[in-house]
């Protein structure tokens, strides 16, 4: 007869039975909002490989507008004989097994240096702080020792540079020297309006272009406020 009516029993419902789940009154768990809340800072890639819906980006493709759901656009400054233009294509160009960016369309060699220009990254709203991945690639044949570096340089809402990283310490003949380095700027507050980056150029020493890639700077933050946590007790049958 036991063994008939606990089975009964174990066949209803819990809101069948005489005792309810307990939620201890209306106790939360939580202490208070500040200490409560989860903030996340996001880091936004642009990667040149794919889109922001994730999409193969083409060897050659204009990147100027496809990463602006990010925050941020990108253009060219080429330079020739006769002067520099601002405002003209940016390329994500295949180079090895990834893409990079480059001010030139194919076929051209992608990396180059600032005789050729830079590629610039205007920001919708200020950052704190970008970087860009940067190697140095030097010309099949050379005489000398190659001095000049990669680089990236920073600037506010009012054309004031703000700073500048380099490849260095990393100097030709060092261990390391051609391996892919961060170049990172960090103004410590929202006033990075835009980027530039290239590599530098000196008559007096062999050329050092660059492959220039992955694109990082600080996202939105983003401040999540979890719902109430329920501490629920185990059921209790009544007799």
């Amino acid at each position: 007869m036991k063994t008939v009516l606990l089975l009964a029993l174990a066949a209803l419902p819990l809101t069948a039975c005489g005792g309810a789940i307990e939620d201890e009154g209306s106790t939360d768990g939580r202490v208070g909002t500040s200490e409560s809340d989860l903030t996340a800072t996001f880091t936004e890639l642009v990667d040149f490989d794919h889109d922001p819906s994730g999409n193969a980006i083409a060897d050659g493709t204009a990147v100027d507008n496809v990463y602006s759901s990010l925050g941020v656009t990108l253009s060219s400054i080429v330079c020739t004989s006769s002067g520099c233009t601002s405002g003209q294509h940016a390329y994500a160009r295949t180079w090895g097994s990834t893409n990079i960016a480059s001010l030139f369309a194919s076929p051209t060699v992608p990396v180059f240096d600032a005789r050729s220009g830079a590629v610039r990254a205007d920001f919708a709203t200020p950052r704190t702080w970008v970087s860009i991945d940067a190697t140095p690639v030097l010309p099949p044949e050379y005489f000398g020792t190659p001095a000049s570096q990669p680089w990236i340089e920073a600037y506010d809402a009012n054309n004031n540079k703000i700073g500048s990283s380099v490849y260095y310490p990393i100097a030709y003949g060092a261990a390391g020297y051609g391996s892919q380095q961060t170049l990172k700027i960090d103004a410590g507050s929202a006033i990075i309006k835009y980027v530039r980056f290239s590599s530098q150029y000196s008559s007096s020493s062999p050329a050092v272009y660059a492959a220039l890639d992955n694109l990082r700077f600080n996202g939105a933050t983003v401040i999540w406020n979890p719902p109430p946590i329920k501490i629920l007790e185990p059921a209790v049958i009544a007799h």
